[in-house]
């Protein structure tokens, strides 16, 4: 009786502290708190709350998915890939774990094995166009275009209305040079969102690949319509004028870009050729300048070379003669701009001698454009400076 006795109050003790459950949790209350939580983004107190539900019944597959889902929010990657991996121990085709899995890899920038997520998921479903999307971005990001270029062409058949699906595969074949695919599948997406910016912008793209420039102006002049004034695309539009020979919109887009302090060489070398083409050969020649300071590429011959021209239609001979010098040093192999140079000094100096060293060096490139006429001239100059001893 004694020892009954004693076992009792020995239970009794297990189950009430000052008169009180030791026990006392309440699973289902711990998850209903849990799930207020993570609709309000309380990560903490919502893993707070999904921790006690998952000590108790530790094989609850959802009690883990759950607390995995809140430690990722929490930036705890570590804990999230431990659970999500138990809980993949536990089944192996839950989707929504390889798929977080598969994300936190991929913000690790461990591409490859954010793949071996993916391609899980596809092993799973092979006719969900999302999973197709992911394994196309994963080729990128592992640079491999041409499996991202299968991938996305896979899943654009599941799902033709898929926006970045769209995008991204016309992006991808006009860098293989495929635009007339890219065009066809850009249009698509245009056709269901004709305000789609992206889209907008990559239409532009493949239309100025195709130097369809009347087609560049109204797809980008659209999108400047929905209050978007982007630098690049801006550039791309004042080039298009210029081809369209336009040239008063040419240099308000060009000059746009040198007010916001984005201008380069070639806004300058473009806004000389649109001055030139207005007739401002002042406004030219200062563009050429513009350009020449900014010249970082292997333009700059050319900037000189057409400045050299500026100052030729202008009668401003030695101007022109420094410019081609200049034209010259920057591209020696354009032998051409020797023969400029030349004829320039032979109008300009009286001392021929200046012309004919000039006319010398370019017979000497074997360059045959002027190569006659050339042949000819240095024999008359001889003679006019073997008159002037």
């Amino acid at each position: 009786m004694k020892y009954t006795l004693l076992f009792t109050m020995l239970l009794s003790s297990c189950v009430f502290v000052n008169g009180q459950p030791t026990n006392t949790i309440d699973i289902k209350e711990q998850y209903t708190l849990g799930t207020e939580a993570l609709n309000n983004y309380q990560y903490q107190e919502a893993l707070d709350h999904f921790y006690e539900c998952h000590r108790v019944k530790t094989q609850n597959k959802d009690y883990l998915q759950k607390l995995a889902f809140c430690y990722m929010k929490l930036g705890d990657y570590n804990e999230a890939k431990f659970s999500y991996n138990s809980l993949l121990k536990k089944d192996s085709t839950n989707v929504n774990a390889w798929s977080n899995l598969g994300s936190l890899y991929e913000k690790e920038l461990n591409y490859s094995k954010a793949s071996e997520c993916y391609q899980e998921l596809l092993a799973i479903d092979s006719t969900n166009s999302y999973y197709f999307r992911q394994n196309a971005f994963m080729s990128l990001r592992l640079k491999d275009p041409i499996r991202a270029i299968a991938y996305f062409s896979q899943a654009h058949e599941l799902n033709e209305k898929d926006l970045v699906v769209i995008n991204e595969l016309s992006s991808l074949l006009l860098q293989i040079r495929q635009a007339p695919a890219a065009e066809a599948i850009i249009n698509k997406g245009l056709k269901l969102a004709p305000d789609n910016l992206k889209l907008l912008y990559t239409s532009s793209d493949i239309l100025h690949h195709k130097k369809d420039y009347e087609n560049v102006v109204s797809t980008i002049s659209h999108a400047m319509s929905l209050r978007d004034t982007s630098q690049y695309y801006q550039k791309m539009i004042g080039a298009a004028y210029l081809h369209l020979e336009k040239f008063d919109s040419c240099i308000y887009h060009l000059n746009e870009i040198v007010r916001k302090g984005e201008d380069s060489e070639l806004t300058h070398y473009q806004l000389a050729l649109a001055y030139k083409g207005n007739g401002d050969l002042a406004q030219s020649e200062i563009e050429y300048q513009a350009a020449i300071e900014k010249g970082i590429s292997e333009n700059v011959g050319v900037y000189f070379k057409n400045l050299a021209l500026v100052f030729n239609e202008q009668n401003k001979l030695k101007e022109a003669i420094a410019a081609w010098k200049k034209a010259v040093e920057y591209s020696p192999d354009e032998h051409v701009y020797l023969y400029f140079l030349a004829k320039d000094c032979d109008n300009y100096y009286r001392d021929k001698k200046i012309a004919r060293r000039y006319y010398r060096q370019y017979y000497d490139t074997k360059d045959k454009q002027y190569r006659e006429y050339v042949r000819l001239r240095i024999q008359y100059l001889n003679g006019i400076i073997h008159q002037q001893g």
